[in-house]
């Protein structure tokens, strides 16, 4: 999917991997990258749609979870974004998994924001989010290089 998306063709991407979905609905990893090409183009509830489908057919998928955590941030659901960001680092603790890196990150932005309880801390949040998506945009990308476990 990198290389569709290195040329311009996130689309062509979202249209082949929707086919698939329909294909092979049980398929977990599928799910996981058609939200990843949601949650690059802004469609958020798309993209939580997809991580969910994703994580109830595989509860130990750390970039489900992480992402899904991720774009509820950005959806201003301070609350989900906690849940998910919590399981993705019990699921990986040391930080070992390529999409689980993020998770503390963002986790602690999250609970500051919501031990603050006000707008002004989700706007910093989001701030900082953007400024770190600017500062690193490789960090934005889809990640497609791991395996998901058996299950």
């Amino acid at each position: 999917m990198n290389s569709f998306e290195e040329q311009g063709r996130l689309q062509d991407a979202k249209i082949m991997l929707e086919g698939l979905v329909l294909l092979d609905e049980g398929n977990p990893y599928l799910h996981m990258l058609l939200g990843g090409i949601f949650q690059r183009q802004d469609h958020n509830e798309e993209a939580v749609a997809q991580y969910t489908a994703a994580i109830q057919l595989f509860p130990e998928d750390i970039a489900s979870l992480a992402n899904r955590g991720e774009t509820y941030l950005r959806m201003g659901r301070l609350k989900d974004s906690a849940e998910d960001l919590k399981a993705a680092i019990d699921l990986d603790p040391d930080g070992q998994h390529p999409c689980g890196n993020p998770a503390p990150l963002l986790a602690t932005l999250v609970y500051e924001a919501l031990q603050e309880k006000g707008v002004e801390a989700l706007q910093e949040t989001k701030k900082r989010l953007d400024k770190d998506a600017v500062a690193n945009p490789e960090a934005k990308k889809v990640k497609t290089d791991h395996k998901l476990s058996s299950r």
